[in-house]
């Protein structure tokens, strides 16, 4: 009788080891069937797109004003460094920097760049909506402004 309770806790134990190796096989199948992401290269670009972020606020398009400040006088409508439209230098010196910072990367299919006071669009570049499958967004909060940066970058 003794041998048969041992019998019956071997059956028990060879179950569990059996039900074990068929959940690691099925998790094996599941991680191993999803797409591999470059994590690598995300990383990568995330900060590349971050860095992109501290320089365009840092930069200075005419003398001693910041971008940041010609983005809050483009979001109260006012004219600044000669330019009648505030929103016009944001544009214009925004494309440039996008080209010169990100150069072989930049299309206007790749990085799309939005400037936002609250929920109100102030500038978009480009003016159409990127198709992407997957993407990777970067933003950033002008202090004591309700404006917000926002850089996509598509993968493809």
């Amino acid at each position: 009788m003794i041998k048969k309770k041992a019998q019956g806790g071997e059956m028990i134990g060879l179950l569990v080891i059996i039900i074990l190796i068929l959940v690691l096989v099925a998790f094996f199948f599941r991680f191993a069937s999803k797409p591999k992401s470059n994590i690598q290269e995300e990383s990568i670009i995330s900060i590349q797109l971050n860095n992109f972020l501290q320089a365009y606020t840092k930069y200075t398009p005419c003398s001693s004003k910041t971008m940041v400040d010609v983005i809050v006088a483009c979001s109260e409508s006012k004219s600044i460094c000669g330019y009648e439209d505030s929103c016009t230098l944001v544009k214009d010196e925004s494309d440039n920097m996008l080209r010169t910072f990100f150069n072989k990367e930049y299309s206007r299919e790749t990085i799309k760049m939005t400037i936002k006071n609250n929920d109100k669009e102030l500038v978009s570049i480009p003016d159409i909506d990127l198709q992407c499958k997957h993407n990777i967004v970067e933003d950033k909060n002008i202090p004591l402004t309700d404006l917000n940066i926002k850089l996509v970058y598509c993968l493809s």
